[in-house]
């Protein structure tokens, strides 16, 4: 009975902290190592930093709460994923992201936001997406009213595939 109850706890605990989660689709293959990051509840991605050249080399993301008041101290930010090529740059977007253009095939070949509402240096995409980078584009978006709040994928030397958490 003891188990039965421990059970129901912990599953309604996963429930109320995971409910209104939903991903969307992924692009790219299958090498290298799964990787996963979900912003904290209330906050969502409003930075991606990634590195590229021919291809997307690295990304990761600063999450944090919006509509709020708050301080660099209150960033939280994934690990880095991929390697370590390329050049650095940055998307950012204060009132978060719901959704990137992600070209791939073996691997991801560039990331560009799906609203120029995003801020970045350069607008361009972020990779060349040539050679064994080029591929489909596929817009990755969250559904209505809802946000990007977590990066999914594989990498290793690169960022093999790329999908987003949304909350």
């Amino acid at each position: 009975m003891l188990a039965l109850f421990v059970f129901v706890a912990i599953f309604l605990i996963w429930f109320n902290v995971y409910r209104g989660w939903t991903r969307t689709g992924s692009v790219g293959g299958t090498g290298g190592n799964e990787f996963d990051f979900k912003c904290p509840n209330g906050t969502g991605v409003y930075k991606i930093e990634y590195s590229a050249d021919q291809g997307l080399d690295s990304i990761k993301v600063g999450c944090k709460g919006f509509g709020q008041a708050g301080t660099t101290a209150d960033e939280i930010f994934s690990e880095m994923y991929g390697g370590h090529g390329g050049t650095n740059d940055e998307f950012l977007s204060p009132e978060g992201m719901n959704g990137m253009y992600v070209t791939g095939n073996q691997f991801v070949g560039n990331i560009t936001p799906a609203s120029s509402a995003v801020m970045a240096p350069n607008f361009e995409k972020g990779g060349k997406a040539q050679g064994q980078w080029a591929g489909s584009t596929q817009l990755l978006s969250c559904p209505p009213g809802s946000l990007i709040a977590g990066v999914y994928g594989r990498s290793d030397t690169y960022v093999d595939a790329l999908g987003f958490h949304c909350h």
